[in-house]
Order: C-alpha cells, then sequence, then structure tokens
C-alpha cells in the first residue's frame, strides 16, 4: 500500500480485483510530502488505498472523482454523472498519454502513480 493518509468522503460496495482492487469510493489523501489530494480509493476494513482499479462500465464516487481530476487538471470537459463511458475513457487515453503511460483507457496504478489529483481549495493540482 502506498505510504500516506486517507480520509473517507464516500464509499460504495465493490469486490476486490486479483491485481488490484476495483476502485469503490473517492476521499482524501496525504501523499509523502503531507500534500491532501482529492483521489478514488478502495475502501477496506482496515482502511483505503489509491492503488485500485477502474474501467469503462465503472459507475459510481470514484469515476466521479476521476472525472473532476480529468476536467480541473487536465482542462477536459467531462459531464460528472460518475458513468465511466466512452468520453471518460477518452479523456483518460489522453491524460495517459500526457503523463507517458500506457494510453488503454484503464485507470489503474500505474496511471494513478503518474496522474496529477486536485487539492482542496486554491492548491492546484499534486502527484501521489
Amino acid at each position: 500500500m502506498l505510504a500516506g493518509t486517507a480520509i473517507a468522503v464516500g464509499a460504495t460496495g465493490a469486490p476486490a480485483h486479483a491485481a488490484a482492487p476495483r476502485c469503490n469510493g473517492a476521499g482524501f489523501f496525504r501523499n509523502i510530502n503531507r500534500v491532501l489530494l482529492d483521489v478514488p480509493l478502495y475502501f477496506f476494513s482496515g482502511g483505503s488505498t489509491v492503488l485500485c482499479v477502474m474501467s469503462r462500465g465503472d459507475r459510481g464516487d470514484d469515476v466521479s472523482q476521476l472525472q473532476w481530476t480529468l476536467n480541473y487538471c487536465y482542462s477536459e470537459r467531462l459531464k460528472l454523472d460518475g458513468d465511466f463511458g466512452s468520453l471518460t475513457r477518452s479523456a483518460l487515453i489522453r491524460a495517459q498519454q500526457r503523463e507517458r503511460v500506457g494510453a488503454d483507457g484503464v485507470y489503474g496504478p500505474e496511471t494513478a502513480m503518474a496522474m496529477r489529483f486536485p487539492q482542496p481549495g486554491p492548491g492546484g493540482c499534486g502527484r501521489l
């Protein structure tokens, strides 16, 4: 698990994935530099992790947070509807290309570590 502190904002149930769990909520995470970031999370009984997976067809607060990140940090214009559809996938591919990670349209640990995420208030965007 990545070092940091997560603060729950809202979560929905989702089964764990074999390699990385499916994201099931969103919340605030303090990175190694103690900067607070708004990120997708996987919540479990022992806490949470930022190293989770989302892909086309997923729905929920985690997807809404990803859409907000793509809009705020990558200048996309997605509707914040919580639906990981073709527009969200295309925007994610553009962000993956910009960050020079595998541009497959799947949000996972490699993408999470490369992306920038919103900081609360007028703080701009920061990395995990």
